[in-house]
């Protein structure tokens, strides 16, 4: 009886302790595993993420993500585990190695003791060492890949061993040169005025290139007497105010013979003043159109003003020929 009842005792705390070790044990499913990029060459920085399923809190709950920077605690001759990452997901934790692999073929990796992490080392440092047993991961060959077994030929350098301080000189010479350019240019008044003038050039000529285009373009249109004439009227004001830097745009039409009068006086050749009172008579006669009740053009009057408008402008571009 006594032997029966020690039996029985002794079964009671094997149980028991059975029951307790179960508890304090924990219980993480491996269920899944990521290899990224998929294909990994010799020398890459790959990352393998691993799911962990578990309903235990391994870090406390302030805490989503946990980095460990390592050096050579998971290193030998086929690759090297340079970082471990753990982060928090609905069902449990992903745990992401990043390593380096220095052979291809297939790597076993090495238990990673998750208790590194020291958020999980603090609420887990009863039931340490938790250690994680990896997948293996293949590492191709990137000869293979590229069906080639012979490295690419040497290149020529592009510029022979001490000639790039050669080209540093040369352009240190090049700025000297054209800034001292430049002050011989400001210096010289003479320069200075030619170089303006040329531009000034440059701007009436475009200036009169663009009033042609747009006289041309303006006789193809078909539209109503009063907005031809307002549309003339328009090209041909700001032809002038662009051509003699004078307030012609804002002008009326009786404004404009005395703007001419007022900055030519008596510099005016014949052929000029002529064509100044051509210019008059179009700004009068589209006035009229413009704000006549019973204004219009008559039978191929506009084109005959177009092709005056044109002859006007000509006899201005001649004036400095």
């Amino acid at each position: 009886m006594k032997k029966l009842l020690c039996t029985m005792v002794a079964m009671c705390l094997l149980s028991s302790s059975s029951w307790l070790w179960s508890q304090t044990v924990p219980h993480i499913n491996f269920s899944s595993s990521v290899l990224i990029p998929k294909d990994v060459f010799v020398g890459d920085t790959a990352e393998l993420r691993c799911t962990l399923e578990t309903q235990l809190l391994l870090m406390p709950e302030e805490v989503d993500f946990q980095q460990v920077t390592l050096e050579t605690k998971y290193e030998d001759s086929d690759f090297t585990v340079v970082r471990l990452e753990l982060k928090k997901i609905e069902q449990g934790y992903n745990l992401s190695i990043f390593f380096i692999p220095w052979r291809t073929g297939s790597i076993s990796l090495p238990e990673i003791d998750i208790g590194i992490f020291p958020a999980v080392k603090e609420i887990m440092k009863d039931q340490l060492p938790m250690k994680i047993a990896l997948p293996s991961v293949a590492v191709e060959s990137l000869t293979e890949r590229l069906k080639t077994v012979e490295l690419r030929p040497a290149a020529a350098p592009l510029l022979l061993p001490g000639s790039i301080y050669v080209v540093y000189v040369f352009i240190a010479l090049g700025l000297v040169l054209f800034i001292l350019l430049i002050i011989v240019c400001l210096r010289y008044k003479k320069v200075s005025i030619l170089w303006r003038e040329w531009r000034t050039k440059i701007r009436m000529s475009k200036n009169y290139r663009k009033t042609l285009k747009k006289l041309k373009k303006l006789s193809r249109l078909n539209i109503s007497d009063k907005i031809f004439a307002e549309e003339l009227e328009r090209v041909l004001r700001r032809y002038l105010e662009k051509r003699f830097a004078m307030p012609f745009y804002s002008a009326t039409s009786l404004e404009i013979q005395e703007l001419f009068d007022k900055n030519f006086e008596d510099l005016l050749s014949s052929e000029q003043q002529s064509a100044i009172d051509r210019l008059c008579d179009i700004f009068r006669r589209c006035d009229y159109v413009r704000y006549s009740l019973e204004g219009k053009f008559e039978l191929e009057e506009a084109k005959r003003l177009i092709d005056v408008a044109i002859e006007v402008i000509s006899v201005f571009e001649a004036r400095d020929s």
